[in-house]
Order: structure tokens, then C-alpha cells, then sequence
């Protein structure tokens, strides 16, 4: 059956636990297909598929998989982040989402802090629009709130710094984001260095999913079987130092990380070329 018939087809629920490993690209591609339309349980539904799909695809099988979908790679990656963000919501709160794709996005791109108050205070709803979010999102900034703050905290960094501190920094503010209780706020120059920095984990990422599948392709061709499964092997743009090297662990490659990491300061990727 092409994708065009699976347009016709009404949604049916699924059974929240996939096993994408054992699946063709096809066969994940058709799924999404399936569940490709504007309503909240479709939405999360597709998004649900692409963060499970890409938790276990390597560099090539992911191109491969959007060569295959009614939307492009940047679109894809949305998915992916609502299924991943996704999970900390509750039933009662995902039952308030809007269905709009772009807006249920802008709503898994708050903070925690942001998130909690959206919900708590009224302004996630079924109605809300992508504009209404952001008109909020601008009332908020340009309001200071100091009753609702124990304490502010500013970093500064000088220019001398190393980039193993200016890591640490980083990685320690990335942390408190994902904290109820805490907003941390970006100036623009920080945001460069976050930029920097998200290059060289997104090179980090790609570089230990690289190794991670040539093992894994070459355990299959040996034992005929997919060892190790996707779900032992799950990290993302978000993974820690010690959540990479663990996964590196589980095949065998934990002293390749190092070199991994020189690589990726200079926005290299790792790979069989690489390796000394």
C-alpha cells in the first residue's frame, strides 16, 4: 500500500510500546503516514514514532526514513523533540493541548519554569494559538517578577576562560533548566557560546551514533541478530558526558570518547578516518 492510501485510512490507537528495532524504514514511514493529521492524539502519536525511530537510527537510515514521510528533515526534528519533551506531561495536561502542530512545539520549547506556569495559570488550552503563546511569552519578559524569585544568579565569564570550564558552565546551566523552580535566562552573548557548544555536542551525538552503528551492523552480520537493542542505546542532543560514554560502554568503545570529544570542539564529526 503507498502512502497516498494510507491518507484515507482512519487512525486507529496503537499500543504505546513500539519495538522500531525490528521494523523496516518502510514499515516505521507507513506508521507515520497513518497518523499524519491535525488532531492532538495524531500529532503525539507521529511525534511518539519519530523519537522512537531516531533514538535507534544511525546517520544514513535517518535520511533514508525522511526520504520517505510527507514532511522535511527540520519538521522531523520537531517531532522528535515533542515526543521527547513530551513524556514529563501528564494525561489530564496533554488532554489541554491545542491540536496545531507548530503550536504544541512552541509549547515543548519552554522552560520547565515557563511550562509550569502556562498549565498552572490557564494559558495552555485547547484554543490556544502559536500567536497567543508568544504575545504571552513577550508579557512575560518584559515584566520583572522578583516576588516569585528566592534568588538570581549571573555568570560571568571572561575571555581567558578554558573551554573545559566554559563546558562545565554550560552543562551545569543546561542542568538547572530542567529544574520546576528555576528560569535561566540567556543574554545574547551567552547564546553564541551556546551555540558553539550545541555544534560541538549535536558533533558529539553524531560521532557515538556512528560507532554505536557500525557495531551494531556488524554484531548482525555475525549473529544475525540486533544486538544492542535501541532502548539501551538512547541518547540525545540533551545526554551528559557520563550518558554517552555509558552508551560507548555497552559496545565496547569507551576509549574512543576522547577523541571523540577533540573532534567535535572543531566541529568535526568522528569516524573510521579518525581513528588512530
Amino acid at each position: 500500500m503507498d502512502s497516498a492510501s494510507f491518507q484515507k485510512i482512519s487512525p486507529v490507537k496503537l499500543e504505546p510500546e513500539r519495538d522500531t528495532g525490528h521494523r523496516n524504514l518502510q514499515e516505521i514511514a507507513d506508521e507515520i503516514w497513518l497518523h499524519y493529521k491535525q488532531s492532538v492524539a495524531n500529532i503525539l502519536t507521529v511525534a511518539d514514532i519519530c523519537f522512537e525511530a531516531d533514538s535507534g537510527l544511525i546517520i544514513g537510515q535517518r535520511k533514508q526514513l525522511i526520504a520517505k514521510l510527507p514532511f522535511d528533515e527540520a519538521t522531523f526534528s520537531k517531532y522528535v523533540k515533542i515526543g521527547k519533551e513530551i513524556l514529563r506531561f501528564s494525561n489530564d495536561r496533554r488532554k489541554l493541548l491545542p491540536a496545531s502542530f507548530s503550536t504544541i512545539y512552541e509549547i515543548t520549547c519552554l522552560g520547565v519554569a515557563d511550562t509550569e506556569k502556562a498549565f498552572t495559570t490557564g494559558v495552555i488550552h485547547p484554543g490556544l494559538t502559536r500567536e497567543d503563546l508568544q504575545s504571552w511569552k513577550r508579557t512575560k519578559r518584559s515584566k520583572s517578577e522578583p516576588e516569585d524569585m528566592d534568588c538570581y544568579a549571573r555568570v560571568d565569564v571572561t575571555r581567558d576562560v578554558t573551554e573545559e570550564v566554559k563546558t562545565k558552565i554550560f552543562d551545569a546551566l543546561r542542568a538547572f533548566e530542567n529544574e520546576p523552580a528555576v528560569d535561566v535566562k540567556w543574554i545574547l552573548e551567552d547564546k553564541l557560546n551556546f551555540a558553539r557548544l550545541r555544534t560541538m555536542r549535536r558533533c558529539m551525538l553524531i560521532s557515538t551514533r556512528r560507532v554505536v552503528g557500525e557495531v551494531r551492523k556488524q554484531h548482525k552480520r555475525t549473529h544475525k541478530s540486533d544486538w544492542p537493542s535501541p532502548s539501551e542505546l538512547q541518547i540525545d542532543r540533551n545526554s551528559t558526558d557520563d550518558e554517552i560514554k555509558n552508551v560507548l560502554a555497552i559496545v565496547g568503545r569507551q576509549d574512543e570518547f576522547q577523541d571523540i570529544v577533540e573532534l567535535a570542539w572543531r566541529g568535526e564529526v568522528y569516524g573510521v578516518s579518525n581513528r588512530r
